[in-house]
């Protein structure tokens, strides 16, 4: 990465090395060029599920399928790191490739796969094969706009955040209650699960608003 990426110009001096001037050194999250690759592998498993439920099989043998190849996914991730064995055992330990979702590992592109074509299975048995859809209402609605879902969580999650803060603190003066407070108490031990809760449903609004006026961003 650091032959690659100073190729092209860059105007940040990183953090946690001033002296590097206008050069690549590290990225502070972890990534590397590479990861693209594990990436791509995620989309080619969501890719070959969807083939899977075009096709012209069984509503029986997708899901049958769809189990086979999470089971398999997990069996293959298990043989590549034995931090998510269920159990220990004593002597069996290896880590040939770590399971590590924020870099999006190979070991986790694998392992993260078996789980989604296991809740796949069960979601294509429950809504397209027993017919149950209203309660799917909610996931409806981000599914159809997920594009853009993905993108307001990426640009405006913390904009979004800003504003309820100001606002509820508002809010709380007004009133003489402690919504926001609450909400973004340092000490609080469930306040980042309850902000996160928050800005996902404001999210969630937007995607509905879109949804109502038929509004779908597409590639």
């Amino acid at each position: 990465d650091r032959q690659l990426l100073n190729m092209f110009p860059r105007y940040d001096n990183p953090k946690d090395d001033p002296d590097q001037g206008d050069t690549f050194w590290v990225n502070n999250g972890g990534y590397q060029t590479l990861n693209f690759i594990p990436s791509i592998a995620t989309m080619l498993f969501g890719l070959m599920a969807g083939q899977l439920l075009i096709s012209s099989r069984g509503d029986n043998m997708k899901v049958m399928r769809l189990l086979q190849a999470g089971l398999i996914c997990f069996g293959v991730s298990m043989l590549l790191d034995t931090s998510i064995w269920p159990v220990n055992i004593n002597n069996w330990e290896w880590h040939l490739v770590p399971i590590v979702k924020r870099i999006w590992s190979p070991g986790w592109a694998i392992f993260s796969a078996g789980w989604a074509f296991w809740f796949l299975a069960v979601f294509y048995w429950i809504i397209d094969v027993k017919g149950y859809k209203k309660w799917a209402f909610p996931f409806v609605v981000v599914g159809m706009n997920s594009i853009a879902m993905y993108c307001m969580a990426q640009l405006i999650r913390p904009w979004i955040q800003k504003s309820l803060k100001i606002h509820l603190t508002t809010f709380d003066q007004a009133t003489g209650w402690s919504v926001g407070g609450s909400l973004f108490s340092a000490d609080c031990p469930y306040a980042p699960i309850a902000v996160s809760a928050t800005v996902l449903f404001v999210l969630w609004l937007i995607c509905l608003w879109m949804y109502l006026q038929r509004i779908f961003i597409k590639i």
